[in-house]
């Protein structure tokens, strides 16, 4: 029975072994990519609060300045300050991360909180990578905190997936 016992710890002992050994990449590259994700959200986000436009907009991918031109998207943020003030603080309230295939394709959604003078704005902004930067793809307005009521995203959260092939 000892015997049996040994047998099947020596088993288990080895599977988890070799999955390690197979994951370890793919973890590693999972916490550089969640480095960098985070990193550019947050220049992305202090290039907004210092009011360089310029700078902000050369964080969104391709796509998206083909969908918004630069003219635009100063215009929106004019808009936007002109609403609930100056833009003080975008801080970042939780994300997901994925990456799947072989070669990896990675792709994250960050939930932002954008605090203005007058209300904080909850935005999921989503993001992929291009040219082997991460870029920003779309974003999103969410939900709402004001001095009436509303709702603000609160969540305190990283879930990071990988599917492995």
């Amino acid at each position: 029975m000892r015997l049996r016992k040994r047998y099947i710890f020596w088993v288990l002992g080895g599977i988890w072994l070799a999955a390690t050994v197979a994951l370890a990449p793919r973890l590693v590259a999972l916490h550089r990519e969640t480095r960098d994700l985070r990193e550019t959200f947050a220049n992305y986000g202090n290039s907004l609060v210092k009011g360089d436009l310029t700078a902000a907009y050369q964080y969104c991918g391709s796509n998206f300045r083909h969908a918004m031109s630069y003219e635009e998207f100063a215009s929106m943020q004019r808009s936007l300050q002109a609403k609930y003030g100056n833009l003080m603080r975008v801080e970042e309230a939780g994300y997901h991360i994925e990456g799947t295939g072989k070669p990896i394709s990675w792709r994250a959604v960050i939930h932002g909180n954008f605090q203005y003078e007058k209300q904080m704005l909850s935005m999921e902004v989503v993001l992929h990578k291009e040219n082997g930067q991460w870029v920003i793809f779309g974003i999103e307005e969410g939900a709402q905190d004001s001095v009436g009521g509303g709702r603000r995203c609160e969540a305190s959260y990283a879930t990071c997936s990988i599917e492995v092939a």
